[in-house]
C-alpha cells in the first residue's frame, strides 16, 4: 500500500505479511532472512530501495520500500 512519510516528505510503500509470524517460528526466521538480504543490498537503480521493517500489534510483518512511479512490476513480467 502506498503511505506518505511526513519526516521525510516522500512516498513509500508499505508490504504486509499475510500471516502472523510469532517469535520462534520457522516463518519468522525465513522473513526475517529475507529483510536482512533487503537491507544488505546496496543502492542500484533497478532495485527498489528497503527502507525499514517492523511487526505489529497482531504479529505481522511490514516492510517499507521506497516508492518507485511506473507501476507494479507484474504489469511488465508473466507469471
Amino acid at each position: 500500500a502506498l503511505y506518505r512519510d511526513r519526516e521525510m516528505g516522500r512516498d513509500v510503500i508499505i508490504k504486509t505479511s499475510k500471516k502472523e509470524l510469532r517469535d520462534g517460528t520457522p516463518e519468522l526466521a525465513v522473513a526475517m532472512r529475507e529483510v536482512a538480504v533487503q537491507a544488505s543490498v546496496p543502492r542500484h537503480r533497478n532495485i527498489v530501495p528497503y527502507l525499514g521493517h517492523w511487526r505489529d500489534p497482531k504479529f505481522k510483518l511490514r516492510i517499507v520500500l521506497e516508492y518507485e512511479a511506473g507501476g507494479e512490476l507484474t504489469r511488465y513480467v508473466e507469471g
